[in-house]
């Protein structure tokens, strides 16, 4: 197979060589046979052709074909006019050697195997002689396509428009205008240019030779508005002049009074502790009254006395202050009788104060709270009682009870559940189960404990059924 491809392409190269135009396409033939050298008769193959820069080099081109073979297994194309996403003119066949790899698919399903590969002599060459082995190089504007000179570029207008001697020199489309008129205004008068101005220190300069000047006034922001000047003052008689530098003349103004006397100004007073000073050397003196807060209505008052007419005395330096004190006398009469506070009283009859009452008070503890708690599966659970409705005391802290007073605490409880849940009251670790009746498990009964200050309850469920169970229950617990 391989030698008839030789064969055909040397035929075709001397066929391109006499030709007016060189085709884009290479003829090739060949011969399809089985690995047994059978012939592939009658039947539709897919063909790979590529073109690649040396014998494994970068495909520059490449292009799938799906001949029929003759009972021979015969088969003939033309490169170039296959299915492909690129062109065969797209080829720079003057960059080198360039090869010829041919694969086969038996079946035109797209598996191709290389059947072989072979490097592209003269024929080929032909394609590099069509768009360059002419010798023809177009120039700007010109195109040479199969055999055919174009003009690009259709004919430019130039206008040229404006007075005096003008020349125009050079091709298309590189030209160059001359103009002998050196003045490029309308006017032509050389004496009435546009000029620049800048300053640069106290110099002023006008471009163009207009010349400079030195500026008298130098400063950074070129303001005169804000320019330093001295202002002074004299007086004569009643009457003060004020004299402003740079030329100002001295002009008279009515000052802060008009008696022009220093010793009735305007002064501040101030307080530092006790003393209290006058500004501008007007003295100062140390006030009695001296406190941090400068409260008037907090000040300290000498003692009150108790008079007739059941009345308290009140002096505050000033006068003095009167007040009743109701119908109270000199002569209250107790029958005899003491009458005393006790911190701590015994007897029914003692006396007691009202901080000791309120303490009395504070001792009452009680708790209520509907608990409703469904589990997950089998294991014991710490019911939560932190949405208990009454919690006289503040006992609960989430699912433990807090006992701060010793004493004896009733357990009411009573409920059900839907399975077989156990309810234990735990007390610092030890478990006091809670009596239910069966079908269904119903707990009730009340409770009693000794309990110390310190002590933790909690309520524990113990779930059985794995595949979880509900219990309902409704708990009181106070203070005896």
């Amino acid at each position: 197979m391989k030698k008839n491809c030789w064969l055909l392409l040397v035929g075709m190269l001397w066929a391109l060589a006499a030709g007016a135009q060189t085709p884009l396409g290479i003829n090739y033939q060949g011969v399809a046979r089985a690995a047994d050298g059978t012939p592939l008769s009658s039947r539709s193959i897919g063909l790979r052709i590529s073109i690649t820069n040396g014998p494994s080099g970068s495909i520059e081109y490449e292009e799938e074909q799906h001949p029929t073979t003759n009972e021979f297994g015969l088969f003939a194309i033309v490169i170039g006019q296959g299915q492909s996403s690129g062109s065969l003119a797209d080829v720079d066949w003057s960059t080198g050697n360039k090869w010829l790899q041919i694969e086969l698919d038996p079946d035109d399903n797209g598996n191709y195997n290389l059947v072989g590969s072979q490097q592209l002599m003269s024929v080929p060459y032909a394609l590099y002689a069509r768009n360059a082995g002419n010798g023809l190089d177009p120039g700007f504007g010109i195109d040479i396509s199969n055999g055919k000179i174009n003009n690009i570029l259709p004919d430019q207008v130039i206008t040229l428009t404006g007075t005096g001697a003008t020349t125009v020199s050079g091709t298309y489309p590189n030209f160059t205008v001359n103009s002998t008129d050196a003045v490029d205004d309308a006017d032509a008068n050389p004496t009435n240019e546009l000029q620049t101005i800048s300053k640069t220190g106290s110099t002023v300069t006008l471009s163009n030779g207009g010349g400079s000047f030195t500026d008298a006034v130098d400063d950074a922001d070129n303001d005169p508005t804000n320019e330093i000047q001295d202002l002074t003052s004299t007086a004569t008689g009643t009457n003060r002049t004020i004299n402003i530098s740079g030329g100002g003349t001295g002009t008279t103004i009515d000052v802060a009074d008009n008696d022009n006397n220093s010793s009735n100004e305007l002064q501040t007073i101030s307080k530092t502790g006790s003393t209290v000073t006058l500004s501008n050397g007007g003295g100062s003196f140390t006030d009695a009254v001296d406190d941090a807060d400068a409260d008037p209505a907090n000040e300290y008052n000498t003692a009150g006395s108790f008079i007739a007419n059941n009345t308290i005395r009140i002096t505050d330096g000033g006068s003095d202050i009167d007040i009743p004190i109701g119908p109270l006398n000199a002569a209250l009469d107790a029958g005899g009788q003491n009458i005393t506070n006790l911190a701590d009283p015994v007897n029914p009859q003692d006396a007691v104060n009202r901080q000791y009452l309120e303490q009395v008070d504070a001792n009452d503890y009680a708790i209520n709270i509907a608990i409703t708690y469904t589990s997950a599966g089998a294991g014991d659970v710490a019911l939560d009682l932190s949405g208990a409705s009454l919690d006289k005391g503040g006992l609960i802290t989430g699912s433990t009870i807090n006992i701060s007073e010793a004493g004896i605490y009733a357990f009411s409880i009573s409920g059900f559940t839907s399975s077989s849940a156990n309810i234990d009251i735990v007390i610092d670790g030890i478990n006091y189960p809670v009596l239910f009746n069966n079908n269904p498990r119903q707990y009730m009964g009340t409770y009693l404990f000794e309990l110390s200050s310190g002590n933790q309850v909690q309520l524990i469920g113990r779930f059985t059924d794995t595949n979880g169970e509900t219990i309902n229950l409704q708990v009181a617990i106070y203070k005896i």
